[in-house]
């Protein structure tokens, strides 16, 4: 494990001992549901919905990068040579591929280990608590929160983050023709 990660760690086992503490068995067992059901949620949303809104955005700020570029090059009556026959390295995208799916496997063996040991924790506070709180009441709150904040995060997505501009297209104009005039 790598060093930046114990501090959070840390932190995160402070807050659980701060909650049980502070507010009681119930909600620490509360807690600690929402964030089981919460780590398979997020990451879900994000390798599925988040990562094809996020190839759309790059799709868009590339070709409205070329656009500009284009336009600007037929404004300054600069040719535009003929596309070159370009080979894509196949090699290449397959390592990607494989890269991604290693991590994908390796975040969803991970996320399902804190998931299902979340829901036993959870579940045995209850118990240790003698069941002095409705868990099915429980099970329905962070159900329904879960549900609000999956409409939040996809309209988010799909208004906000899809059309946030990252790209600077004037400033990568002016770095190419910097580069251009150099060489």
């Amino acid at each position: 494990m790598e060093e930046d990660t114990f501090i959070p760690i840390i932190l995160f086992f402070l807050l659980l001992f701060a909650t049980y503490y502070l507010l009681g068995t119930q909600a620490l067992s509360s807690n600690i549901f929402m964030l089981s059901i919460y780590s398979m949620f997020v990451p879900i949303l994000f390798f599925t919905y988040g990562a094809y809104i996020e190839k759309q955005i790059v799709k868009s700020q590339i070709e409205r990068l070329i656009d500009n570029l284009t336009s600007n090059a037929k404004e300054l009556d600069i040719g535009i040579p003929p596309m070159p026959h370009l080979d894509p390295n196949k090699n290449l995208d397959l390592k990607v591929k494989k890269d991604n799916d290693d991590l994908l496997k390796k975040a969803f063996i991970t996320l399902s280990i804190g998931f299902v040991g979340g829901l036993i924790i959870s579940m045995s506070l209850w118990k240790f608590a003698k069941q002095t709180f409705n868990f099915k009441h429980l099970v329905y709150e962070n159900f329904s929160l879960l549900f609000l904040v999956a409409i939040t995060e996809l309209v988010f997505f799909g208004v906000v983050t899809k059309n946030y501009r990252t790209l600077d297209t004037n400033g990568i104009k002016k770095h190419i023709l910097e580069q251009i005039a150099d060489k």
